[in-house]
């Protein structure tokens, strides 16, 4: 973790979960970092908790989103700190649901955040790294980034956009100084499924189809930072993680029978489910 010792890196979507916990760890291992999430007043609170213990740490306001705003945040840390080592785009949200009953308005919230909000960070990264001949682009994806699943579509659609751009670009910024990988774990535990929108649908539902226990987020960070530190493209983890993109890639037949197995799962139980609704508003 010394690789860190007096490197600026910026994290979005550090305010919470996998981000959090990458913002707090970096600090401990000596790197200047910005907390930059929507929710300011949470990202205000960490930078605080990791100034007090002796870290540096400043929080920034910011939609990744709105193109100017990230262009603006990653200029003004290279400028103040003389350097930018770390662009860690990890913000990030989640629609469960059919696309039958999905909106064209909540597909176009996710790929906002998910993939333009990615591809601004990266390219204003980019740009920056490009001119100082050096620094690292991580960009938080999903294991659905490398295999496809139902009732989450939109999500899968758009992680593998991230897994896409991020290792396209890996390979035209490899002669430039610049590294970037892309980090795509399994089932981790974090508020992405806690805040997310279900349409017809249960989130908990869902994630009980899953035969695997959740990864701690803070694992998780290790896990990203180890990754970046070896400069690996695909960082992907947990166990159950790694066994499934295999699995994928070995056996795309039985795979496919699987998750189709899973959408009459999520469809029985969402029928179990309206008719629970439906005794409780006739009683």
């Amino acid at each position: 973790m010394n690789q860190f010792k007096g490197k600026t890196a910026i994290v979005t979507g550090g305010a919470s979960g996998m981000g959090e916990f990458l913002c707090r760890k970096l600090a401990a291992a000596g790197a200047n970092v910005i907390v930059a999430d929507i929710a300011f007043e949470k990202a205000g609170e960490i930078a605080r908790e990791i100034r007090a213990a002796g870290g540096h740490a400043t929080a920034s306001a910011l939609d990744v989103t709105d193109k100017g705003a990230v262009y603006a945040l990653v200029e003004k840390t290279a400028q103040e700190n003389g350097r930018l080592d770390y662009m860690f785009n990890n913000a990030g949200i989640l629609v469960v649901g059919e696309i039958r009953d999905m909106t064209p308005g909540q597909w176009d919230r996710l790929l906002e955040v998910n993939v333009m909000g990615v591809l601004h960070g990266t390219l204003a990264a980019y740009s920056v790294m490009l001119r100082q001949g050096f620094g690292h682009i991580v960009n938080t994806a999903s294991m659905a980034g490398l295999i496809y699943q139902p009732v989450t579509a939109a999500y899968v659609m758009s992680k593998q956009a991230a897994v896409g751009l991020s290792l396209s670009l890996r390979t035209e910024a490899a002669g430039l100084g610049v590294k970037v990988s892309v980090v795509c774990p399994g089932y981790v535990d974090t508020s992405l499924y806690t805040n997310c929108q279900s349409v017809k649908a249960d989130v908990q539902d869902v994630l009980g189809m899953l035969p695997v226990r959740a990864c701690r987020a803070d694992k998780a960070a290790d896990k990203i930072l180890s990754g970046a530190i070896k400069n690996k493209a695909l960082i992907v983890f947990p166990l159950h993680a790694r066994i499934l993109w295999w699995a994928y890639r070995f056996f795309p037949i039985g795979m496919l029978k699987i998750m189709e197995g899973m959408v009459w799962l999520f469809r029985r139980k969402a029928r179990t489910s309206e008719a629970h609704d439906s005794c409780i508003k006739d009683m």
